[in-house]
């Protein structure tokens, strides 16, 4: 505005310069940065191959997508059990690291009916989800969490949640212990910085492990494709305004549209190679992941 104003011999109070500036739109456009992602080149998206064969596609992360192995490692890789309980409630919801750190043990207001299970079966019957309401970079969202995820989140770490409620109260005597669940097992609340810096190192244990936590919203995205549209939708790109506003409402992107044709055609890859049986392609399994998990924490102090 002010250089338009100096151009046109309108007093100014200020000394500027102008620089023309021409937008690289074939550097910054959109099918580069979703090709990126599909090719592998971004594991944080799921690190699908397209398929295709160029020099600059070939790398170890192609065709290969988190398997049942992949989330069971990582969980297994934690030293402490509240991260792998984290990771697989993302895994199930799509939550950001955020929205997981902020789940109650004990909700108010409209999060009044969640409970640890199976106390939360008296609020909400024999439905198979129930709703979390959740503030996330700024947005309020309601999204679904399935049951059958809390019933393993809650195994997994609600033995250890009661004395390390005893050290949060003396820590951090400020907070309202019921507005937390998520707590490591020095008695501080789990934060995105935290989930962070375990994720770290428990990748330096796997070594050359590509997934990080942030990867659970994306296979989240891509499994509900594939739970809610049939493979020849998938294949032919179909559209369907119920599936998209589920995964807007579940996922909270803006530009949902977007979202919408990316996870599609990842689904649709990620079927291909699940009936190829191509590399370490297991289809993930929520019920399949959450036995094994419960599993491995079950004997752990």
């Amino acid at each position: 505005m002010y250089g338009w104003l100096k151009k046109n011999n309108f007093p100014i109070s200020m000394h500027l310069n102008t620089k023309d500036w021409k937008y690289n739109f074939k550097d910054e456009s959109l099918l580069r940065h979703i090709r990126s992602q599909i090719s592998g080149k971004s594991v944080d998206h799921s690190g699908i191959s397209a398929g295709l064969h160029r020099a600059q596609d070939r790398n170890k992360n192609d065709f290969t997508i988190m398997s049942n192995h992949d989330c069971e490692r990582l969980m297994q890789a934690y030293k402490d059990p509240v991260y792998a309980a984290c990771f697989f409630l993302a895994l199930s919801t799509g939550m950001r690291e955020e929205g997981i750190c902020k789940v109650p043990y004990l909700g108010t207001g409209r999060n009044f009916h969640i409970r640890p299970y199976p106390e939360i079966l008296s609020e909400i019957g024999d439905k198979k989800t129930f709703q979390f309401t959740v503030m996330e970079k700024g947005k309020s969202r309601t999204l679904d969490v399935n049951m059958k995820a809390w019933e393993a989140v809650c195994k997994i770490y609600l033995p250890h949640y009661f004395e390390r409620r005893k050290l949060l109260k003396q820590k951090h005597p400020d907070i309202d212990a019921d507005s937390v669940f998520f707590i490591n097992r020095v008695g501080h609340p789990v934060t995105p910085q935290r989930i962070s810096r375990m994720t770290y190192l428990a990748k330096k244990d796997l070594r050359d492990f590509p997934w990080t936590f942030h990867s659970s919203r994306s296979w989240y995205a891509t499994q509900y494709m594939v739970n809610h549209l049939s493979k020849d939708q998938l294949k032919m790109g179909f559209y369907n305004a119920a599936v998209e506003d589920g995964l807007r409402r579940q996922i909270g992107h803006s530009d949902i549209k977007t979202t919408y044709k990316h996870y599609l055609k990842l689904a649709s890859i990620a079927i291909a190679l699940r009936d190829e049986d191509i590399g370490q392609t297991t289809w993930y399994d929520l019920e399949v992941v959450a036995d094994r998990a419960i599993a491995s924490f079950a004997n752990l102090p």
